[in-house]
């Protein structure tokens, strides 16, 4: 969620976007959509939202937590990607979509 923008309308909208170069024996597509996120004191902000249906975790970026002032908590959570890579993260918030 890079880019954000301060909206109070209530249109959503889902977008499946693929670019591809040369041969594929698999394909993945991914949707995304734009979510409303509600701030500390109750705005809502428009926001860009990866959709993966097989994910476990949900993701956002410190940028948008500290646009909305909402309180971060330490976490020590462990995240495993791809290659059976995996880092940790250090801290959650709780936000409402």
């Amino acid at each position: 969620m890079a880019r954000t923008e301060q909206n109070n309308s209530s249109q959503s909208g889902v977008t499946v976007c693929h670019t591809s170069k040369g041969r594929q024996s698999s394909l993945i597509l991914l949707a995304k959509a734009i979510v409303y996120v509600r701030g500390k004191w109750g705005q809502l902000v428009k926001c860009r939202a990866l959709l993966d249906s097989a994910s476990q975790g949900h993701f956002v970026t410190r940028h948008l937590v500290q646009q909305l002032h909402l309180r971060k908590f330490m976490a020590q959570i462990p995240v495993q990607g791809i290659n059976e890579v995996t880092k940790t993260i250090h801290y959650a918030a709780s936000m409402e979509i």
